[in-house]
This record gives C-alpha cells, sequence and structure tokens, in this order.
C-alpha cells in the first residue's frame, strides 16, 4: 500500500524491441550487389551500382567490400554520372526470392584508371568501406570502385537499401 492506495503501478502487455535492420530487410528493400569483373588486358576493372535518370528511388549504400586476386593495388571509390558499359538487375534481395530492385542496376567495365576515396589493397586480399554515414545514390548518378592495377580483377559487394527518391 503506497500513500493510502493499494494496487501496483505496473502494466500488463508486452515489450518488444524493434530491430530496424532486420525490418527493412523484411520489407523486401535491402540487397546485396555481388559482382566480378575479370582482368582485360591494358583495361582498369570498375564494378558498382547505377540508378537511370528518372527513376524514382534512390540507393542507400552502407557497405562496400571489394577484392582482387592479382598483385597488390589501390582501389579507388568515386561518383559516377555516365552509366557503365555494362548494367543489369542480377541483385540479390536479402528475402530470399523477394523481387529485384526497381531502380538500382548492377554496374560493370573495363575503362581509365579512377580517381577519388582511395584504399590500399595488399596482393590476393580484400578490404571494406564501411562509412560512418550511408553514401547515397541519386538517380543519373552511379557509385563504382576501380581496381587502379592494370589488367587485374576486380571482385565488389555493395550493401544497399533501395528507398523513395523524395
Amino acid at each position: 500500500m503506497e500513500n493510502g492506495r493499494g494496487g501496483s503501478r505496473r502494466q500488463p502487455g508486452l515489450v518488444s524491441v524493434v530491430d530496424t535492420a532486420k525490418a527493412v530487410t523484411i520489407s523486401g528493400i535491402a540487397f546485396m550487389v555481388p559482382n566480378n569483373v575479370a582482368a582485360v588486358a591494358a583495361q582498369y576493372a570498375r564494378s558498382g551500382i547505377w540508378i537511370a535518370p528518372g527513376a524514382t528511388k534512390r540507393a542507400v549504400v552502407e557497405r562496400i567490400e571489394f577484392s582482387t586476386t592479382g598483385a597488390a593495388t589501390t582501389m579507388s571509390l568515386n561518383a559516377i554520372s555516365v552509366a557503365p558499359a555494362t548494367l543489369d538487375f542480377l541483385i540479390r534481395n536479402k528475402v530470399m526470392n523477394g523481387s529485384a530492385p526497381t531502380a538500382v542496376q548492377r554496374a560493370f567495365d573495363t575503362v581509365g584508371s579512377g580517381s577519388g576515396l582511395t584504399v590500399y589493397i595488399k596482393a590476393g586480399s580484400s578490404g571494406v568501406y564501411e562509412p560512418k554515414k550511408p553514401l547515397i545514390v541519386t538517380p543519373g548518378n552511379g557509385l563504382v570502385v576501380f581496381n587502379n592495377a592494370i589488367n587485374t580483377d576486380l571482385v565488389t559487394a555493395f550493401d544497399i537499401t533501395e528507398e523513395a527518391n523524395t
């Protein structure tokens, strides 16, 4: 009894913690973008994502993994505004058998070397770029990783979500 009253301050019911990462995945807007660009003589491998101009969605990039089986090199992360030579929708929804993204496309080709954020990679090893704040790719733009070693392969995996471009 407290202050002359009986009872309890407890509320009946269930308390649950919302796992936002899981909720985003379950909603079907979380994707894995794997890619493997083969070495081409006298060329530099480039891999990333592209969103066509006029699309109603944008990509939120939370993590990028990259590696090469070749010699030690540097990898450059760069924004682009011209579509790469090869585009497709071979992107995996994190809900198995979930739908493909509506705007984000996998992009890759071989071109001249890139510039931008540069990371050194030891021979045959891998690296991860996980920014403190996500990178946003809007329609008419892309985000690519360049392997700055000529005639060397590039393997990448982007961890993204697709959301309305409002």
